[in-house]
């Protein structure tokens, strides 16, 4: 196991869940990283700053504010939205033009985009709140960028883009409809948790 995240309720939860974790990795002999570990109390929106947390081995300092946690590029603790959303778009726009500027096929950088540019937008749609113009500006912005790297024609067909390849498209995945999926496969995790 690589990374573990841990999100509970309240400050107590957390270090009871903390302290099970360490006993179990203890028992399968596996090694806990301290230097690594760091947590993130947020009350009603702020994040508290707390003693380190006491184990057996050793301590558990608190997440740094500045520096902390990425995931895909987007930093963890993201105070507000606005933040979330430029860093979201500022990192979905320079993994389209790495991809775009590569020496891939067309195929293969449709492929690209797809695969590491979009899970960018999809790890922020069920999170941050993207307005319809706020999507439709990513799908304008990545169409440009192939566009300026030679993997678009500027009277090419948009809706062809966004069509499957195996009907005749060049079956890049549209932002819209990643954002859209990702809220409703969400919402539906959601309902069924709560039964």
């Amino acid at each position: 196991m690589n990374d573990l995240k841990l999100y509970v309720k309240n400050e107590k939860n957390l270090t009871a869940l903390i302290e099970r974790v360490q006993i179990f990795t203890t028992d399968i002999c596996m090694g806990f990283r301290l230097e690594k570990c760091a947590r993130q109390i947020i009350q009603r929106g702020n994040i508290k700053i707390t003693d380190r947390l006491n184990l057996d081995i050793g301590k558990i300092k608190d997440a740094d504010i500045e520096t902390g946690d990425r995931y895909l590029g987007i930093l963890q603790n993201m105070p507000n939205k606005q933040r979330g959303q430029t860093q979201s778009n500022n990192n979905l726009q320079k993994k389209v033009k790495a991809d775009s500027q590569s020496h891939l096929n067309a195929k293969n950088k449709i492929q690209a985009i797809n695969t590491y540019a979009m899970p960018v937008i999809t790890y922020t749609a069920g999170i941050i709140v993207w307005n319809k113009k706020e999507i439709q500006d990513l799908d304008r912005m990545t169409r440009k960028t192939m566009n300026m790297y030679r993997g678009l024609h500027p009277r090419a067909d948009i809706h062809r883009l966004y069509l499957p390849r195996k009907g005749g498209g060049r079956g890049l995945r549209e932002v819209v409809t990643t954002v859209i999926s990702q809220c409703a496969g969400l919402q539906e995790y959601i309902s069924k948790a709560k039964e």
